[in-house]
């Protein structure tokens, strides 16, 4: 993931963010399987990209960087954080890490793992982050 995480209406982020055009056109050339752009909470939109791929997600949730005063709730459900998450073989995180040109920071929040079954979202101690965080805004939802 790019930069930080919550906080986005208080901190009014959502209103003077820079949007990581740069950062995602490198990403799509260096090979991300996948890459999406923050608005609907980290762990829907992490969500997503698990379900579009048929895979589960497991979250460290003790990496996810967050904006000052920001809490982990805030992060993982408010959005509008306009940062980018995006998935890669684990054989490539050291060399995208290593040939990062951005002071941008990235921080690796977590893998994918296959799903038999439903798609959940766990932390390292398998717990359900949407159970212990709740679900976070759906537009689409009735």
């Amino acid at each position: 993931a790019t930069g930080e995480f919550g906080d986005s209406f208080l901190s009014e982020h959502h209103l003077n963010f820079r949007p990581r055009i740069q950062e995602g056109q490198w990403l799509r050339e260096f090979g991300v399987n996948s890459m999406m752009d923050v608005t609907d909470g980290l762990l829907q939109d992490s969500l997503k990209i698990a379900k579009a791929s048929g895979v589960s997600l497991v979250m460290d949730e003790h990496a996810v960087p967050l904006r000052k005063n920001a809490t982990m709730s805030q992060a993982m459900v408010d959005g509008e954080d306009y940062e980018l998450i995006f998935s890669l073989s684990e054989k490539d995180v050291t060399h995208l890490i290593s040939n990062w040109p951005y002071e941008t920071p990235l921080t690796k929040i977590g893998h994918f793992v296959k799903s038999s079954g439903a798609v959940k979202a766990l932390n390292s101690d398998d717990e359900n982050l949407v159970e212990k965080f709740g679900k976070g805004y759906d537009h689409f939802e009735q």
